[in-house]
């Protein structure tokens, strides 16, 4: 067993150069002598010295343009002081980054078309005399592209409503297609509408003798059945074995020319997976301006086609307010008609004879559907 250690309250002996403290003293050893250490040198590595060296060179060139910035800014407000500054109402106001008038930025394509379109000048109660020609020519102008491009109307109704004396029931179809021809040239009148038909007439005569001519040559021909010899029949037989020979070659080239055609189809098959890869991409990138609004957003995927603008006549101009002849029209036409302009929504169809013959189609095959389900017990 170890005896207790017997501590003893003394004081600590000091001298100059080092510092000892007395701690205790067992009753074997002698008290140990515990010496402080002496703190160590701030020694700082080569990587750290070289970081702030930046971090310092960062700053000076920070706070070098921050001077050069603010000698700037003090400049333009003495400079500003000088200049006159410009008028945006003035006509002649110019637009950029140096003007007053700040350059217009649209965000969205939606913005280009207004929701309500303005009506024209011409369009007053009391418009200017060159405002309402300008429109009246403008309207003159759509409603003859409309009879241009019009498609629906078939031959004869154009026909008919051009030449309403001539008979259409005696006139065939080339005939009428060089009467549109004339229509479309803009050549109405009676000797060129002759000529036409006389060119018809003479060539329908020309063919006519040409006719009566091979049946009179047939009529001279007579039949002559002729005993065949061998040498006839040698000759057929290898005209028949010739056939075959060019028969045979001909399904071995088409067999050639189908294994071609395959390997063609795989390389098409290659084409139409990168073409779908491509459509995928096009597709995603159409989504991604849809949603930022760069481009439109369209509903309906039909052409709104805008009627020509409403014109009041000489006679129906009224100088008052009173006695204005609006028609039909009422406050809403223009912002419906915006929301078609736009493909908000669908427009209406036209009644025009395809839309009636396909209304008319639709009907018959429904009526035709309910009679079968009547007729089957299911309705």
């Amino acid at each position: 067993m170890i005896p207790l250690a017997v501590y003893e309250h003394q004081t600590p002996i000091t001298s100059q150069n080092s510092l000892y403290s007395y701690t205790g003293k067992t009753s074997s050893e002698r008290p140990s002598l515990l010496k402080q250490s002496k703190p160590k040198k701030n020694v700082q590595s080569k990587a750290e010295l070289n970081k702030i060296k930046k971090l310092a060179k960062h700053l000076i060139e920070k706070k070098n343009e921050m001077v050069v910035e603010y000698e700037n800014v003090q400049n333009g407000i003495e400079s500003s002081t000088n200049v006159k500054s410009d008028d945006i109402w003035a006509d002649d106001a110019a637009v950029g980054p140096d003007s007053g008038k700040p350059l217009g930025k649209i965000s969205n394509i939606n913005q280009i078309i207004p929701p309500v379109e303005l009506p024209h000048p011409g369009q007053s109660y009391n418009p200017d005399p060159s405002d309402y020609l300008e429109l009246l020519n403008r309207v003159v102008d759509q409603v003859q592209e409309d009879k241009n491009t019009k498609v629906s109307e078939s031959l004869d109704t154009v026909l008919h409503t051009t030449f309403p004396s001539l008979n259409l029931a005696e006139i065939g179809f080339k005939q009428k297609q060089k009467l549109i021809n004339l229509i479309v040239q803009g050549k109405t009148d009676e000797t060129s509408l002759t000529n036409a038909l006389q060119d018809e007439d003479m060539g329908d005569e020309n063919m006519e003798d040409a006719d009566e001519s091979d049946q009179e040559e047939e009529g001279k021909r007579t039949k002559k059945n002729k005993k065949k010899t061998r040498t006839d029949r040698n000759r057929m037989k290898r005209a028949k074995l010739e056939e075959r020979k060019q028969l045979l070659a001909k399904n071995i080239k088409k067999l050639v020319n189908d294994v071609n055609h395959i390997k063609v189809l795989q390389k098409m098959d290659k084409d139409t997976t990168k073409g779908g890869i491509e459509k995928a991409r096009k597709f995603k990138n159409f989504v991604r301006k849809l949603v930022s609004g760069r481009i439109p957003t369209r509903i309906s995927n039909k052409k709104f086609k805008n009627d020509p603008p409403k014109l009041l006549l000489t006679e129906e101009m009224s100088s008052s307010l009173k006695g204005l002849n609006l028609g039909n029209s009422s406050s809403i036409d223009t912002i419906y008609k915006s929301i078609y302009r736009r493909g908000l929504l669908p427009p209406p169809p036209t009644l025009d004879n395809k839309y009636k013959s396909s209304v008319k189609k639709r009907l018959s095959y429904g009526k035709k559907i309910v009679k079968r389900l009547r007729e089957r017990g299911e309705l």
